[in-house]
């Protein structure tokens, strides 16, 4: 009779042991599936945010290419010089070119291409207002700022004097 004890402790230690390894096992699979989970939406998370940049840089390169062109079509009126056309122009394209890349990187979000509208929307009328101001540029406009320009050159005059 004193085997029965030593057969029953040992049934319950592989019992035990089982129980154990199919813990471990469980817990492995728990871990592996929240680890996947895990991974994926901070995947997702990285996209977003490297998209957020991609916007952010083509705002950059809309809002550099309305400077030039701004810059040009001042220089423009202010000189009366075809030259300073020539960065007006190419802003103008380059800025055409934004839109569109824009467009590209908001299609999936109705919202951000309505706003993208209503700043393209503002953008054109800047743009048809230089190519306003370029086109009087050359009747009434040119009398003001020639006037602008005598009285600049005379107060370079007379501070070179002093």
């Amino acid at each position: 009779m004193t085997t029965q004890p030593n057969e029953k402790k040992k049934i319950k230690l592989g019992t035990i042991l089982r129980w154990l390894f199919s813990c471990v096992f469980v817990t492995m699979i728990v871990t592996g599936i929240v680890s996947q989970l895990t991974t994926t939406t901070l995947s997702g998370a990285v996209s977003w945010v490297t998209h957020t940049y991609k916007v952010k840089e083509n705002i950059r390169e809309l809002e550099k290419h309305l400077l030039e062109a701004e810059t040009g079509q001042l220089g423009y009126i202010f000189t009366g010089e075809q030259s300073f056309l020539a960065p007006y122009k190419r802003g103008t394209q380059k800025i055409k070119t934004d839109w569109e890349d824009l467009r590209n990187i908001l299609k999936d979000n109705p919202d951000q291409i309505k706003r993208l509208q209503q700043l393209e929307t503002l953008c054109q009328s800047q743009i048809n207002e230089w190519n306003q101001k370029n086109l009087i540029k050359g009747s009434e406009h040119l009398y003001f700022m020639n006037r602008i320009q005598k009285r600049w050159n005379n107060c370079v005059k007379v501070s070179k004097k002093c």
